[in-house]
This record gives C-alpha cells, sequence and structure tokens, in this order.
C-alpha cells in the first residue's frame, strides 16, 4: 500500500455487496448525491469518519480539474500535431485567444442551459466588473432547471427514448428518466437502475430502456454495448465482420445478458395476413416460430415487461436457424457471457464467465466497466461542450435527406447519424482517460463535470472552423468548433420569443416528433441510432427561415417598440457595432425588417 490510497487498495479486498462503493476515490464516495440517497458504504463510510475526514466542497474542486483538463488536452495536442491536407506537415500549434464576455455567455447558455442568453442577461453580465463572473456563471447556468431539461434531451438522444414501442406508450419512461436527471442521478447508478428494473412500464417505468426494441434483444445490446462501454457490434447482428472486433456469435453472448421481453400487439392492433384460400398460410412463415426461453406468451394477455423467468437468472438466447460460423450450431442454445477487452481490470476471475445474474451483469457494466463507461460519457459530454469536428452538417441537395448523410458518414455498419463510432475509436487514448477519471471523480455528476468543462482555458477560446488542416479524424480540439445551433436550441429561441408563455418548448413535445414538425426539418432525430440528431443545414432550412409564418410572427413580437440595441442582444446575444448601427440606418429597415433580417443571419444560425 505504500504510496497508494487505502480506498484504492480497498478494491482488491472488496467481496461484498455492501463493499462496492470503496473501489472509487474518496471524494466519490462521499459525493453528495450519494451521501443523500444513503448509497455509501457502510464499511467505507466508517473508515472515513475514523480517519477524521470530513466532506470535501464538491464546488472547490471544479477549478483544480479544469486546470488538469487543459494540461491533458495540451499534452494530447503536441503528441496529435495538426497537419495539412494538401503536404501532410504539421501545422505549428497557435492557441486561439479568449472570447469577449458576450460570446462566452451565448456559447455557455447553448451548451449548458440549451437556450439562447436573454438581452437583460447579456446586459448585466457584460457590465459586470467581477474577477470571477465566467466561474459564476457557470456554476448558476449548471444547476438550474433548464440546464438539467437539455442534459435530459441529450441523454434521451443517446439511449434512443422514443414515445411508442408495439403501440405502446413510453412516455412514463421519458418522464422518469426526466425526473432523474433533474434530480441529478449519478449516470452510474442510473445506468445500473435502469438494467435492473423489473416489470413493466406501469410497475416499473425504468423498464423503458429494456424494451426499447419490444424485445430485439440483439439490437438492445448492440446499442448498449456502444453507448455504456464503447463497444461498436453493430456489424455483428447480421454477420462477422472481417475488420470489427466482435464476432457475432459474441453478440448473441452479450444479448443473452439481457433479460428477454414478453408480451403482444394491444387488442385490435395485430391484423393476420390476406391468404388467397380460406385456411392457407402466408408463403415463407411459420406456424408456430420458436421462442426462447422464457417468453413464452399466453393468450390474450396484453401485458409488456421484462419475462418473470428473467427477474433473477438469464435463460440465454439462440442463435439462427442458418448460422453457419464454426463457433456455433445452428439452433443452439447460448449462455449469457461477457465480452473481453484487451485491458480488463480483473480478469476472468472478477467476474463469471456464463450464466450471471441480473445483478451480476449490473455490476459488469457498472464497476468492472467502470473505466470506459466513464470514458464513454466523459467523451460525449465533451462533444456536448465542444462540439464533434468533421460531423456532416450540409445536405447539399434537397430539403432532409438522410440517404446523402448516410453516404457522407461513412461505409461502416455502424456509421448513420450518429458519431459513436468516432468516441469509441478514440476510448483509449490518455486525454479519453483523463476525462473518464475527473467524471469518475465528481461521482459521475452530469452537471459538476459540465462544470469543470465550462472552467476551462480550452472552453474560453475563440471557436475554431475547419480548415484545410486536419488532425486525423481527432475529436479533440484546442478550442470549440463552430457549428449550427442544436434543433431543439433553434426551435426553442422560435418559440419563446413568440408572445405569451412558451408552451411548445422541445423537452415538452414527443420524443420523435412527426417528420413534417419544424424540429426534425431543424435535425432532430427519429432516436433509430445513438445520438441520431444532427444539426443540418439544407435548403428547407433557409426556406423555413425566411418564409414560414412562425419566423413573421417572431420578427413582428421581436421588433415592436425594440431598438436596434435590444434586437441584436435578444438574437444574436451581443450589442451591435458601429458598422452595424451604420448599415441598419442606411438601409432605413423598420424594427421588424431588422428582427427578420437578424434571424436570417449565419450568426444567428451558428455557435462560435
Amino acid at each position: 500500500m505504500t504510496g497508494e490510497p487505502f480506498w484504492n487498495h480497498a478494491a482488491n479486498t472488496c467481496d461484498r455487496q455492501d463493499d462496492l462503493w470503496p473501489i472509487f476515490p474518496l471524494s466519490n464516495i462521499l459525493h453528495p448525491s450519494r451521501v443523500e440517497r444513503g448509497m455509501i458504504s457502510r464499511r467505507a463510510l466508517s473508515v472515513v469518519l475514523a480517519l477524521g475526514f470530513g466532506v470535501p466542497a464538491w464546488g472547490d474542486q471544479a477549478g483544480e480539474s479544469a486546470q488538469r483538463i487543459d494540461a491533458a488536452l495540451l499534452a494530447h495536442l503536441e503528441k496529435n500535431p495538426r497537419r495539412s491536407v494538401k503536404d501532410w506537415k504539421e501545422v505549428p500549434l497557435v492557441l486561439p485567444q479568449l472570447v469577449d464576455d458576450a460570446t462566452f455567455l451565448r456559447r455557455a447558455s447553448i451548451d449548458i442551459e440549451g437556450r439562447l442568453p436573454t438581452a437583460e442577461k447579456v446586459r448585466a453580465f457584460t457590465q459586470s466588473t467581477a474577477a470571477d463572473k465566467r466561474a459564476v456563471l457557470i456554476d448558476e447556468l449548471t444547476r438550474s432547471t433548464d440546464a438539467a431539461d437539455w442534459r435530459f434531451q441529450r441523454i434521451a438522444d443517446a439511449l434512443r427514448v422514443t414515445d411508442m414501442v408495439q403501440a405502446r406508450s413510453m412516455a412514463r419512461f421519458a418522464d422518469w428518466l426526466r425526473k432523474e436527471i433533474r434530480e441529478g442521478r449519478p449516470w452510474d447508478e442510473l445506468v445500473r437502475r435502469m438494467l435492473l428494473a423489473r416489470g413493466d412500464q406501469s410497475s416499473d417505468p425504468a423498464t423503458g430502456l429494456l424494451l426499447r426494441d419490444a424485445g430485439d434483444r440483439l439490437v438492445t445490446a448492440s446499442a448498449l454495448a456502444g453507448v455504456l462501454v464503447g463497444a461498436d457490434m453493430h456489424c455483428a447482428q447480421c454477420h462477422d465482420h472481417a475488420f470489427a472486433d466482435w464476432t457475432q456469435m459474441q453478440l448473441y453472448q452479450m444479448a443473452a445478458c439481457l433479460p428477454p421481453v414478453r408480451g403482444k400487439m394491444p387488442s385490435g392492433m395485430y391484423r393476420a395476413p390476406k391468404t388467397l384460400l380460406p385456411g392457407a398460410r402466408p408463403l415463407g412463415t411459420k406456424i408456430t416460430p420458436p421462442l426462447d426461453p422464457g417468453e413464452r406468451v399466453k393468450p390474450g394477455d396484453p401485458w409488456f415487461g421484462i419475462a418473470e423467468r428473467a427477474q433473477d437468472r438469464l435463460p440465454g438466447m439462440r442463435v439462427p436457424n442458418d448460422y453457419k460460423y464454426r463457433d456455433g450450431k445452428p439452433g443452439e442454445l447460448v449462455k449469457a457471457r461477457f465480452i473481453r477487452f484487451e485491458k480488463l481490470r480483473y480478469g476472468d476471475k472478477a467476474m463469471p464467465t456464463a450464466e450471471p445474474t441480473r445483478e451480476q451483469v449490473a455490476e459488469w457494466f457498472t464497476v468492472v466497466q467502470r473505466d470506459r463507461l466513464a470514458a464513454m460519457m466523459a467523451m460525449r459530454v465533451w462533444g456536448w461542450m465542444f462540439g464533434t469536428p468533421g460531423q456532416p452538417a450540409d445536405c447539399r441537395e434537397g430539403d432532409f435527406d438522410r440517404r446523402e448523410l448516410y453516404l457522407l458518414s461513412g461505409t461502416s455498419c455502424s456509421a448513420g447519424l450518429t458519431y459513436t463510432p468516432q468516441i469509441i475509436q478514440r476510448l483509449d487514448t490518455p486525454f479519453a482517460k483523463a476525462l473518464a477519471v475527473e467524471f469518475q471523480h465528481c461521482g459521475y455528476d452530469l452537471a459538476a463535470f459540465q462544470r469543470m468543462l465550462g472552467r476551462t482555458m480550452a472552453y474560453q477560446r475563440e471557436a475554431i472552423a475547419e480548415t484545410d488542416t486536419d488532425r486525423g479524424g481527432n475529436l479533440v480540439r484546442e478550442a470549440p468548433v463552430v457549428r449550427r445551433l442544436p434543433a431543439e436550441v433553434l426551435w426553442d429561441a422560435l418559440q419563446r420569443w413568440l408572445p405569451g408563455k412558451a408552451v411548445d418548448v422541445s423537452v415538452n413535445l414527443p420524443q420523435v416528433p412527426a417528420i413534417e414538425h419544424p424540429l426534425r426539418l431543424f435535425g432532430r432525430g427519429g432516436r433509430e441510432w445513438t445520438d441520431e440528431s444532427a444539426a443540418l443545414i439544407s435548403h428547407g432550412l433557409t426556406r423555413f427561415l425566411c418564409n414560414s409564418d412562425l419566423t413573421q410572427r417572431c420578427s413582428a413580437a421581436l421588433g415592436t417598440g425594440a431598438s436596434t440595441d435590444d434586437l441584436f442582444l435578444s438574437i444574436l446575444g451581443r450589442p451591435p457595432t458601429d458598422a452595424d448601427s451604420f448599415a441598419i440606418s442606411l438601409s432605413e429597415a423598420s424594427p421588424v425588417d431588422a428582427a427578420w433580417a437578424l434571424i436570417n443571419t449565419t450568426e444567428f444560425l451558428f455557435q462560435h
């Protein structure tokens, strides 16, 4: 134990469920959210109190963590220099200057709260002379209800939260998830809670994660493996990809770690296919399709939830009848087994290699693979705050053609409209591991981690745009990336500018609005892929901002009786320059026309 904290040594000696929490650093054990919920191990708490430790001042650690993140970022940039696309020569690293207060306020409000700052807030912040006003701003934003709702929308996009599954409402799951995130539930606890959910939506709304794909455990397993621990298993749903890390058998074994879903379509929703002759059956269908153990459906039973037989033990899963590979037989019942990574902390002996319980599955995701769990979420939050370089944003032709975006985003089975595979490819970098350490130190608290990132010097630098240099597709840059406003931020800004109380804001709309809804035009995805929403640029978006009735009503509400300063502060989040004021006076535009013009500027449509 020489030179090693006692709580790290405890990770190697705990052998009971009550001793799981000592594997985390001391600051993580005493995180306020765990204290309030009584989640601290009795053994760990008694040792801490006996040694005279007190509960750390949680907010005081954000600045120190921000400095460590800045140092890790600079080390990463030096090790991975930018190169010219033309001749592949190294380009010297030149750090951008710090942004002005108005730009920083707009950036932080968008990234943390998911909304534009009001004119009053811009005036107050820019006129303040406090030396720590940026740190105070970040603290205030991360604690707000709007920030919690914005984190919920980002998490819902990552977990593919939808409104209906097999004609059944998943609204209870969405409401539960929103409530948990508002209360500050740590990410590891939230994951564990959803993996151990029992029953159906009426008895336990947390079952929505496992019910997402209506019992297709292959889809659920591949999605969870990617979003939680960074294992890209999408190719294995169909075949053994020549260049993939995981085989189809490994995916079936991983899918067997999830409980089967039991249920059927509600009454009146199922229609038998028509046949030409009475009593005939459709060509190619089976009279009695095979079911996995534990998935038996009683006739006329409308219940839809986790199978009772799988509440404690997992029954396994059968491979297809046309299975072609040598590591299994067609139709063979495969037992649950965890996948292996190259650097597994506990090795094979830490967790069972076959037939684990659901409790052990949750422990594998949140304890054994805690470093990967933390790294995946830390890199995702980094993308929220700094943007994702190289993500396609231009539809080029047509209004909203997703097929072209699939071609732009790559050719692998898991391409789609998601940057999750890009995170997975860089999960083992030193910078990703450094972010994971800081995320663990703050107790997997999303708000606290955003507070750390918001206090970094990197976050306060001027935004950078894509140029003729490249970092080999790296997700991390020395400053935030210029990017389009998220779909929800753009829609909510228009809604809040209308007279009266904003009711139809994005967080109150269905998780997947109808395809004709403007929010879909702005970039909200269909939640079929993880992190599918993309802030796109299209002709349809341009026509909407120019010609829609919503834009006209917003312009009228903003421009009526408003000064030029009010318009610039409300729409662009900054006061007008002398050139701006001169241009408006020269054009002799009315305040309403000026408001319309500012809404249609690229400065408004992009965050920088």
